[in-house]
């Protein structure tokens, strides 16, 4: 009898799973590929390149009196 499956993927990835998935797209791989060796879905491989992009936009806004001051 063979031992039950485990998920592909969970809901969430956990910190060192994004920090993955962030290196692998550096290194040139694409979701696909990102997803087969992660065994994570593509739409979480999606999320996590994005999400990164995200926080790196909201780190380097300016706050909005500051951009007023700057006119």
């Amino acid at each position: 009898m063979s031992p039950p499956l485990t998920p592909r993927h969970t809901l969430h990835l956990s910190r060192d799973q994004r920090i993955q998935v962030q290196t692998l797209s550096l290194a040139g791989h694409n979701h696909q590929h990102i997803e087969d060796l992660l065994r994570i879905s593509v739409r979480q491989v999606g999320y996590a390149i994005h999400a990164e992009m995200r926080h790196a936009q909201d780190t380097f806004k300016l706050p909005t009196s500051a951009h007023k001051q700057s006119n």
